[in-house]
This record gives structure tokens, sequence and C-alpha cells, in this order.
């Protein structure tokens, strides 16, 4: 059950790997098969979905680029390449956009029960 928080981002546990989505991006993905992606298909697809989220939100708390990334003491370049899905960032910095706009971040075991 999702929470009525619709600015809370949801990061999914499956073995290892963490999957980010915000709640309007998690409701609308469609069900697809990863069985014949590659890894790196894979992790690039799901960094442009968590990207598209923070910019999702970023642009709900009325900031642009330029201005998340004063407050976030980063460049603007980081924002963007993030936003984008061409730059793989730390926990550091989803905390770090949690703080700054506002939103929760929950971490659902999504493990299969044996």
């Amino acid at each position: 059950m999702l929470a009525d928080n619709e600015d809370s981002v949801y990061v999914f546990m499956t073995n290892l790997t963490f999957i980010i989505l915000s709640r309007d991006t998690l409701l609308g993905l469609p069900v697809e098969s990863t069985k014949d992606n590659t890894l790196t298909e894979y992790l690039k697809n799901y960094r442009i979905k968590i990207g598209e989220s923070i910019r999702e939100i970023r642009e709900k708390r009325g900031y642009n680029q330029e201005q998340l990334a004063e407050i976030m003491k980063v460049s603007r370049s980081t924002i963007s390449k993030i936003e984008s899905g061409k730059f793989n960032f730390s926990m550091d910095y989803l905390s770090k956009f949690s703080w700054f706009l506002q939103f929760d971040f929950k971490v659902i075991d999504n493990k299969l029960k044996e």
C-alpha cells in the first residue's frame, strides 16, 4: 500500500539493488520484463526514472536547476546529469535531494519469500 503523500520517493530493494521512484512515476510504470535487458541497460533505465522523479519533485517545489544547485552547493550540470540519468549518484545525494526538496524516501523490502 502506498502512502497518501504524493511527494514520497519509494526505494525498492531486490537482493542488493535499490530502485528509487516517485509515487507518480511508480503508479504510472508499465510492467516490463528485464530478462532480455543487460544489466547496463537496466541500470541506465532506472537512473533515468530516478532522475525524472527528482525533476518532477523539483519542479513541483518551484525550483529551477540553478536554484537547486545553489542551495545544495553543487553545480547546475550535476543536477542536470542526475535528472537525465547520466550520473550515478550516491545515497548522500539522494539524502540531500530529500532534505532540500522536502520529500521522504522509504525502503520497501521486496525480497521473494522462500
